[in-house]
């Protein structure tokens, strides 16, 4: 199988991902069979199923899941790495093609071993994505305290800044300005060879939810979003 280039969208859950990837898929790029209807995204989280699944059963069989990051990435087995490569093999190789999925930031020994990764990330203040983790957490009748789903954040997110220090990425805010978004949109398709409709299409003021009045950062992550705030387009 010759070497793919896809665009790994990167990012914690509740962080703007999914804005971005549809914003990115109306750019140009490829996303495959993907959701897009969800019950806490009306547009869809715009992740393909098939791929999540097997990131989900990597980390489970390492003890790990998405709301338990684990320490270090999982070598995958010999079974995983023929999933994903069958997973690879269904995009077309004569249209550039990416995949979202949170969940990939822990999957690079996979990823890496059978394609040479582009990147591009996503990041919102923190006790936005809390809330936001605390209210699905409550639907789904699995209560999340306040301490876990920062601490899944500054998880999330360290992670991100590791990979930023190998292989430099552009890294976008998502909880500013519609505008202000968009123009830093345009920056990063430009980067990665793709054309951002002038006029915004898949961003909506309206689903972005949880813009919360207490915008306190632990001290323990506060380094964490300084620096992901230092990087940021």
């Amino acid at each position: 199988m010759a070497q793919s280039t896809p665009i790994l969208i990167l990012g914690m859950h509740r962080s703007g991902t999914s804005c971005l990837a549809g914003s990115l898929e109306n750019a140009g790029l490829y996303l495959g069979d993907v959701n897009t209807e969800a019950g806490f995204n009306k547009k869809g989280n715009r992740e393909n199923r098939t791929a999540m699944e097997l990131h989900e059963q990597v980390l489970e069989r390492v003890g790990a899941s998405w709301d338990n990051p684990p320490a270090q990435d999982p070598v995958w087995t010999p079974q995983e790495t023929q999933h994903l490569r069958e997973i690879i093999e269904s995009y077309p190789d004569d249209q550039q093609w990416g995949l979202k999925d949170p969940r990939v930031l822990f999957m690079m020994e996979g990823w890496k071993t059978l394609t040479t990764p582009r990147f591009i990330g996503t990041f919102r203040h923190p006790a936005e994505v809390a809330a936001s983790l605390i209210q699905r957490a409550q639907k789904w009748d699995q209560p999340m305290d306040e301490d876990t789903a920062f601490n899944i954040w500054a998880i999330y997110n360290k992670r991100m800044l590791a990979l930023h220090m190998h292989q430099k990425f552009d890294i976008l805010r998502y909880d500013i300005p519609a505008t202000t978004y968009h123009k830093n949109l345009i920056k990063a398709g430009n980067s990665l060879n793709l054309e951002v409709p002038d006029k915004p299409e898949f961003r909506e003021s309206a689903l972005h939810n949880q813009q919360v009045q207490n915008t306190h950062i632990p001290i323990k992550i506060k380094p964490i979003w300084e620096a992901l705030n230092d990087i940021a387009l």
